[in-house]
């Protein structure tokens, strides 16, 4: 699979998100949710599949990242998404902690899922020979400074 394998993943799942009236988020967050019809519930374990082949392939290392400015903005489109206008309202002008409205980290995980095409490197990526230190390091920073760049402009978030 090439690095492009991603980007097309990521679009599918976007699109079929869209279709279903779903939050576009990682396929691994939509197959914990209990609202799921028996169809929708087949086509998220059968993409799943089909992600972890991908994340498992050569070309998700090949992926470029963007900026941790552009992963602050997905992760700020994401929230809107999840959350809906007016709890987004409300963390955005400091009223209610990003914390307390959903998993920030699961916002953020499909924030970079969302501009990488792939999920973000995890130390068990390293020790199953996914990536590499170098790799997860990258990865870590990016996260962590869209994380900065997130509190400084709607308060706590971890």
């Amino acid at each position: 699979m090439g690095s492009r394998e991603g980007g097309v993943l990521s679009e599918e799942l976007r699109a079929w998100c869209h279709a279903q009236k779903l939050p576009y988020v990682s396929a691994e967050e939509l197959a914990m949710r209990e609202d799921l019809s028996e169809v929708q519930r087949a086509w998220v374990e059968q993409f799943c599949w089909r992600w972890d082949a991908f994340m498992a392939s050569d070309g998700a290392r090949e992926l470029r990242l963007k900026t941790s400015l552009e992963l602050a903005g997905a992760f700020v489109s994401v929230l809107r998404d999840v959350l809906g206008e007016e709890p987004f309202g409300l963390c955005m002008t400091g009223r209610l902690a990003v914390e307390d409205a959903c998993d920030s980290n699961s916002i953020m995980a499909a924030a970079f899922m969302r501009i990488h095409g792939r999920d973000p490197w995890m130390p068990s990526d390293v020790e199953r020979g996914r990536c590499d230190d170098a790799d997860l390091e990258r990865d870590c920073r990016l996260w962590n400074e869209a994380v900065a760049i997130c509190k400084g402009h709607m308060g706590r978030v971890h």
